[in-house]
C-alpha cells in the first residue's frame, strides 16, 4: 500500500491575519504550542529590531538555536547565541547561549578558535554543574584535536 504524503501547506489567509494580531512574543509561543519550531524561528528571523527581539522570552530564543543545532542549521544558530550574548550580556541564561555558540562555532573548521573562547566563556558563568561539564568536555576536544595535530 502505497502512502500518500500530504504537500506542505502555506499558512492559510486566516491564520496570517489571526497571527497579525499578535505580539511577536505571543506568535512564536503560538507556533511552539503547535510544536513548530520550524515556524517560531522563521518568525523569530523576521523580527527587526532588538527590543522585538528583547521581547521573547529568553528561555524561548535560547530553545531556538538549541532546536537549529539540532537540525544542524549551524549558521542560524550561531546568530540566535551571538545576538543573545550581545543583546542580553547581563541574563541569567547566559551561559546557555556561550555554549550553544560553542557548539554551533565547533562545525566550522575555520572557527575553533572562536568556539574554544565560547565554552571559557560557558564554564566562567556555568549556573550548573551539568552545562559547566559540557563546555568542559568540548574543551578537552579541542584541546586534543590540537594535540593531534602536532603529532
Amino acid at each position: 500500500m502505497q502512502k500518500i504524503r500530504k504537500a506542505p501547506v502555506d499558512e492559510s489567509p486566516k491564520q496570517r491575519e489571526a497571527e497579525a494580531d499578535l505580539t511577536p512574543a505571543q506568535a512564536i509561543a503560538a507556533h511552539l504550542r503547535e510544536g513548530d519550531y520550524a515556524g517560531a524561528t522563521r518568525h523569530y528571523f523576521s523580527l527587526d529590531t532588538r527590543e522585538q527581539r528583547l521581547s521573547i522570552n529568553s528561555d524561548v530564543a535560547l530553545a531556538l538555536g538549541e532546536y537549529l543545532l539540532g537540525t544542524r542549521a549551524y549558521d542560524e544558530a550561531q546568530t540566535i547565541f551571538r545576538r543573545f550574548i550581545s543583546e542580553r550580556p547581563n541574563d541569567r541564561e547566559i551561559d546557555r547561549a556561550y555554549l550553544g555558540a560553542g557548539k554551533a562555532m565547533i562545525h566550522q573548521p575555520r572557527h575553533i578558535t572562536s568556539a574554544y573562547q565560547y565554552f571559557l566563556s560557558a564554564v566562567e558563568t556555568a549556573r550548573s554543574k551539568d552545562l559547566e561539564d559540557e563546555a568542559r568536555m568540548h574543551l578537552r576536544g579541542i584541546e586534543q584535536m590540537g594535540e593531534k595535530k602536532r603529532e
